[in-house]
């Protein structure tokens, strides 16, 4: 999935991936020092993705007008985003 190599003077290595899952799931993680043999893998657990709360229907208002529909929703924060699918 990615490797890093650990800079001069620093003692941790930060591993890029693009995406490991929306779902939790699990890494295996080795090391190799220079000059020795790759260790055995390290297991390491990660959470799912965090999900936004499903809206509060007693919070969402659609209308149905002749020629100009909408759907209101109340309740939400700054930069949320709503979708709506028919």
């Amino acid at each position: 999935m990615g490797t890093a190599t650990v800079a001069t003077g620093k003692t941790e290595a930060v591993v890029s991936i693009a995406q490991l899952g929306t779902e939790a799931g699990k890494v295996f993680v080795t090391v190799t020092n220079t000059g020795k043999l790759e260790s055995t893998r390290t297991e390491v657990a990660y959470a799912a993705e965090e999900v936004t709360a499903d809206p509060n229907a007693d919070k969402v208002l659609a209308i149905n007008n002749t020629g100009n529909d909408m759907v209101v929703v109340y309740g939400l924060a700054a930069g949320d985003i709503v979708n709506i699918m028919i």
